[in-house]
């Protein structure tokens, strides 16, 4: 059970994903916000709310 949890940590903080999102937010503004608003940065955890959908 740790290692999804460790996994999903590493690829949400650890990876590039915070300076990737700063950049955009810079060059597309809120156009941006909108998608971030819909779609999850680790789509597994929103599956589960999709198929129930």
């Amino acid at each position: 059970m740790r290692a999804p949890v460790l996994m999903c940590l590493t690829l949400r903080y650890a990876s590039g994903v915070p300076p990737l999102e700063e950049a955009m937010l810079a060059s597309r503004g809120d156009a941006y916000r909108r998608y971030q608003a819909r779609t999850g940065a680790i789509i597994l955890p929103r599956l589960g709310r999709a198929a129930r959908g």
